[in-house]
């Protein structure tokens, strides 16, 4: 089964490592490594915010 997780807030829930939803999330995908795709428009792309 595939999953497609949108969430927002993403500065706020990066800044929070220990979060549960980041496990719920990554655990959705099975894997011990997953890949994370990160959109930063609502940044403008700046560069310090994307590292």
């Amino acid at each position: 089964m595939a999953h497609i997780v949108a969430t927002g807030a993403g500065k706020v829930m990066m800044d929070r490592r220990d979060d549960p939803t980041h496990d719920y999330i990554l655990n959705l995908t099975g894997k011990s490594r997953p890949r994370v795709l990160f959109v930063g428009t609502a940044t403008g792309d700046r560069p310090d915010y994307i590292l």
